[in-house]
C-alpha cells in the first residue's frame, strides 16, 4: 500500500511541475529579435507583437499573418513583447498582438506590454489566441487587456491552421473589412 501511495505521489508531483512549466511559457521573458517583412515601399505599417510558446506554432501563425499582411500592401515588423518594444505605435496602420493558450490563461508579458504604449495612434489593434483546443476562445477574454482599443479578436486552433494556413490571416481580413 506504502508503494502505490508513494507512485500516485510522484505522478501527481510530475503532472503539477509539468503543468507550471507549460504555464510559464506565457510569463517568459523574450528578446528583441525584429524580423521586418515587405520591401519598405508601402505606405501602411503593421506591427505583430506576439509571445513564442513552448512549440514553433505561436512563431508560424505570426510569419503567416505577416506574409498575408505583405501580400495586401504592409510593411510588417514582427517581435515579442518587452521593454525594448516602442511605446509610441502611431506610426503604424495596423497592430496585432498574439498569444498562445496554456491551461486558458494568456501571454502576461503581452499584457504588461500593451499596460506600458502610451500612443497607439489610429492604428487597427487585433488581438488573436494561438491554442490546441476549440472548447473555449480566449481571445475575447485576452481583448480586454486592451482597455476598449482593440477592434477584433480570433482564436486560431492548430487542427485549423494545420489545414489552412490562410485561416488567420483571412480572419484579420474579415475584422479590418
Amino acid at each position: 500500500m506504502k508503494k502505490v501511495l508513494l507512485i500516485v505521489g510522484a505522478v501527481i508531483a510530475v503532472a503539477f511541475i509539468s503543468v507550471v512549466w507549460i504555464c510559464k511559457a506565457n510569463d517568459a521573458e523574450n528578446k528583441n529579435n525584429p524580423i521586418k517583412l515587405g520591401n519598405d515601399s508601402s505606405k501602411k505599417n503593421a506591427i505583430i507583437v506576439y509571445q513564442k510558446g513552448r512549440s514553433s506554432y505561436a512563431d508560424k501563425v505570426a510569419q503567416s499573418i505577416g506574409e498575408g499582411l505583405v501580400k495586401d500592401g504592409y510593411n510588417v515588423v514582427l517581435n515579442q513583447p518587452g521593454d525594448y518594444l516602442e511605446k509610441d505605435l502611431s506610426k503604424y496602420d495596423l497592430i496585432l498582438f498574439g498569444s498562445p493558450v496554456y491551461a486558458s490563461q494568456t501571454s502576461s508579458q503581452i499584457k504588461k506590454y500593451a499596460d506600458s504604449i502610451v500612443n497607439y495612434g489610429d492604428g487597427k489593434v487585433i488581438c488573436y489566441c494561438v491554442g490546441n483546443l476549440n472548447d473555449k476562445d480566449e481571445s475575447k477574454e485576452f481583448m480586454d487587456s486592451f482597455n476598449g482599443k482593440a477592434t477584433g479578436a480570433f482564436k486560431v486552433v492548430k487542427s485549423d491552421f494545420d489545414v489552412d494556413k490562410n485561416a488567420p490571416i483571412n480572419k484579420v481580413r474579415s475584422i479590418l473589412g
